[in-house]
């Protein structure tokens, strides 16, 4: 029950937030790639990123390019494929993938 009280209280928060001062607060904390360029924007640390797509179609319409950023990246294996849209933590938005070879064989689960 306490839980659920201090959701309420931040989500009535964010809101407040947004509908006042236009502020997106919100998307650093559901919104990965936000979180990324927020932490890349601000100088603090973060593994290497390879690359970002976004839309709908994003990681269908690039997947020659995210084999090749892969096979690029072998030295560096395993490379994590985070999606960036709304999600629970645990809900498969991060993919581990150890070769262009492993996301050859499992491009339908990355299109999930």
């Amino acid at each position: 029950e306490m839980y659920e009280h201090m959701v309420l209280i931040r989500l009535r928060s964010l809101a407040a937030l947004q509908r006042r001062f236009g502020r997106d607060d919100a998307l650093i904390e559901k919104d990965k790639c936000r979180m990324v360029e927020w932490l890349r924007d601000n100088g603090l640390r973060q593994p290497p990123l390879l690359a970002q797509w976004r839309g709908p179609n994003a990681t269908s319409s690039k997947m020659a390019a995210l084999n090749a950023l892969v096979a690029n990246a072998a030295p560096r294996s395993p490379v994590y494929l985070k999606c960036c849209h709304l999600t629970q933590g645990r809900a498969d938005s991060v993919l581990k993938v150890s070769s262009a070879t492993w996301l050859d064989t499992h491009e339908t689960k990355v299109h999930a």
